[in-house]
């Protein structure tokens, strides 16, 4: 899955959200433009992703500015809630 945010903004509007932690070294490479992604991964696990049917336990994003690819989330990394 592909998303397009605006530089990978993590607090929009009024939304209260822990920031992802960056994990050193590199990602995938991204599908659009070739070079190493910025690994990230959630700080904690909120009530927020205990609601939803699914959530991501680790995304990849694009640092090349020229790249309109910003986030990646893979299937892989995908987790379903099992109490819904």
């Amino acid at each position: 899955m592909i998303t397009k945010l605006q530089g990978c903004v993590e607090n929009q509007g009024d939304m209260k959200r822990r920031k992802p932690i960056v994990i050193p070294g590199d990602g995938d490479p991204c599908p659009r433009c070739g070079v190493q992604m910025q690994i990230r991964e959630p700080d904690g696990i909120g009530d927020r992703q205990r609601r939803q049917r699914f959530f991501y336990t680790r995304w990849f994003c694009c640092m090349n500015k020229q790249c309109k690819t910003t986030l990646v989330m893979p299937a892989r990394y995908k987790v379903a809630n099992p109490v819904l």
